[in-house]
């Protein structure tokens, strides 16, 4: 499995529709994959939270969630 078709959230873009025509895959956009600006984002979110702002490899590091 590419690691660039795993996002911090969990899912796995190599099944996405998208992959290879409007987007190359989370981990390739570094939280901005086309899908942000049609919901008027600058980055994922969840990508921001993760990957920015606690510096984990994804969300299952997370002792924030349950």
């Amino acid at each position: 499995m590419d690691i660039k078709h795993a996002p911090v959230c969990g899912l796995f873009c190599g099944e996405c529709p998208f992959l290879g025509k409007e987007c190359a895959g989370c981990g390739s956009e570094e939280g901005k994959p086309f899908w942000t600006n049609l919901v008027g984002l600058e980055i994922c979110p969840l990508h921001d939270c993760f990957r920015n702002r606690k510096q984990l490899e994804h969300c299952g590091f997370c002792e924030e969630l349950p």
